[in-house]
């Protein structure tokens, strides 16, 4: 059986012609679809960050991914046999994993211990405490430059003019990014 979690705006067209032993469930649970699965498949042809993958390799599968954006983070390159160019690399690659589940487990394991590695609780904390630390520094060695860091920033990721635009002041980022560092160090301890 074969189970697709997630949408995409071919949803529809994918059901239409999909064998009866695929299972479509939308949006799922990450810890049912994923202690259901043997191994894990990303069909994207874009991705901003590879949360899916990330999930998958918690659970020791095997991530069969096309590469791009950043996949090759969590699929790294000690790994790069299950790193696909297209859908017939995907269906091969796939093939070979069905076929040897020797390899299967070996590959899970693999991407397990990577990503704990890369991807748990305290690099997470340690990579926020590194970017709220540079703004930080940002902001109380060159106030200037960080307001127009702010500005640039702000209208970047508020383009049109019907959106909310915040507007920071060093005093209310630097307040911020003290408040931040502050919750990190308390969720690390």
């Amino acid at each position: 059986m074969i189970l697709l979690g997630g949408e995409c705006y071919l949803l529809d067209e994918v059901k239409a012609i999909a064998p009866s032993n695929v299972k479509f469930l939308g949006w799922a649970n990450p810890k049912i679809i994923w202690s259901a699965s043997d191994i894990a498949l990303l069909t994207s042809d874009n991705e901003a960050q590879p949360i899916s993958s990330i999930e998958a390799s918690y659970s020791s599968l095997p991530i069969v991914a096309e590469n791009v954006g950043p996949v090759s983070e969590v699929v790294n390159d000690v790994l790069t046999e299950i790193l696909v160019s297209n859908y017939k690399e995907s269906e091969e690659t796939l093939e070979e994993l069905f076929e040897n589940i020797e390899l299967c487990l070996a590959l899970g394991s693999a991407v397990r211990a990577y990503g704990k590695g890369r991807f748990s609780p305290t690099q997470f904390i340690s990579g926020h405490e590194v970017a709220v630390g540079d703004v930080l520094v940002l902001v109380v060695a060159a106030p200037a430059a960080a307001d127009t860091f702010l500005s640039h920033w702000t209208r970047r990721m508020c383009p049109t003019a019907d959106c909310l635009l915040v507007t920071w002041t060093t005093a209310g980022l630097r307040m911020c990014c003290v408040s931040i560092l502050n919750s990190l160090a308390t969720f690390r301890s």
